[in-house]
């Protein structure tokens, strides 16, 4: 009985500390290259499911825009829960928020995913651009396609 007892109070002390610590979090740091121009900026969607991805807005876990410089774009998610995320990146290069199509719905626009993800007559499906976070830090390079 008594043995049973310490074992309920120590899971309770290690509940409480790991509850006081919070989620472990990392910083995901996005590096954009093979920018054609440095006119407009390069728009950053992070996810946290297949939902939504990659052309959903409305379920973007977080979002971030990058000035270009060089051809190249940077940008940092901070404190971010390890977990698996994917990411899409658009060179909006006419600022106004959303990717440019032609004709039969070709992008017009520079686009990329984590992975360097490619979909087959359209965008890729998460899991091929998913990526695991569970360290302090990490760097996801993505070559925008054109």
């Amino acid at each position: 009985m008594r043995t049973s007892a310490v074992i309920a109070v120590l899971i309770g002390l290690v509940s409480l500390v790991i509850a006081q610590e919070g989620p472990a979090t990392g910083d995901i740091v996005v590096r954009i290259t093979n920018l054609r121009n440095d006119i407009g900026n390069a728009a950053v969607a992070l996810y946290n499911s297949p939902d939504g991805f990659p052309g959903d807005s409305t379920k973007v876990y977080r979002a971030d825009i990058g000035e270009i410089s060089r051809g190249e774009s940077r940008v940092m998610f901070r404190d971010v829960p390890y977990a698996s995320y994917a990411i899409a990146v658009l060179h909006d290069e006419n600022r106004n928020g959303k990717m440019e199509k032609g004709l039969f719905g070709i992008p017009k626009e520079g686009y990329g995913f984590s992975n360097d993800a490619s979909g087959f007559m359209g965008p890729p499906d998460f899991d091929d651009a998913k990526f695991r976070l569970g360290s302090d830090s990490i760097t996801i390079t993505i070559n925008v396609k054109y």
